[in-house]
């Protein structure tokens, strides 16, 4: 998988995710977007590059902050995907699933009023 195609298919589904868990709701860069960091592939290769790129929706009310974590699973399921979930201090969740070796998050924040979903690339070879 290439630098742009793992971008453009994690842009892709996290458009799909916020749209499902927001909707009409207008996004801002996440605070990790476009961030990279050296990682080792499965073959022990040194010097890949993992990119993680993030969008979040805030300012978001109440009831769609709590609907939000339920859309999101499933929008999920029905793509059969696998979703892990981490609940940590009250109305703060994770969901977390792989596709293609691109491992995706969306943490919603009930207390917070707001839903971010990041995607980060397998290991990829520097450019």
């Amino acid at each position: 998988m290439t630098k742009a195609e793992a971008e453009r298919r994690i842009l892709a589904f996290i458009d799909e995710t916020l749209t499902a868990a927001a909707p009409g709701k207008p996004r801002v860069p996440g605070p990790l977007d476009g961030n990279s960091e050296e990682c080792t592939d499965a073959g022990g290769f040194n010097g890949t590059v993992a990119r993680t790129y993030a969008q979040e929706v805030p300012g978001l009310d109440e009831a769609t902050a709590a609907a939000a974590e339920q859309l999101v699973v499933d929008l999920w399921t029905g793509k059969g995907l696998k979703v892990g979930k981490h609940s940590g201090p009250p109305g703060l969740v994770d969901l977390q699933t792989t596709v293609d070796g691109i491992e995706f998050l969306v943490r919603v924040s009930r207390p917070g009023h707001r839903v971010s979903a990041a995607g980060t690339t397998p290991c990829l070879a520097p450019t």
